[in-house]
């Protein structure tokens, strides 16, 4: 196994995907080919105890629309307003 960072991040999504260069740090592994690509998925941000819940179905992309949010211990119910596709 051999560690890298990101080098460069192209600008446009193509289908949902970005590509990303990366710099591999250490030395190749005895076999391992010059200007390899790898398809691998990046973890950006690690969130705890998330409940993801999709867009309700009169929600259109872009509306305002609102939802009950959960808070704390115990949890608390607060009424949230946002862009259909943004609401958290």
């Amino acid at each position: 196994m051999i560690g890298g960072e990101v080098s460069r991040i192209e600008p446009a999504a193509i289908e949902g995907t970005v590509l990303v260069d990366m710099r591999l740090l250490g030395e190749m592994p005895r076999g391992a080919r010059t200007d390899p690509s790898v398809d691998r998925t990046l973890e950006i941000e690690w969130l705890e105890a998330v409940l993801l819940v999709g867009r309700p179905i009169q929600c259109r992309k872009g509306s305002m629309e609102r939802l009950f949010k959960l808070d704390g211990v115990p949890p608390h119910a607060s009424r949230v307003q946002g862009r259909g596709d943004r609401l958290r």
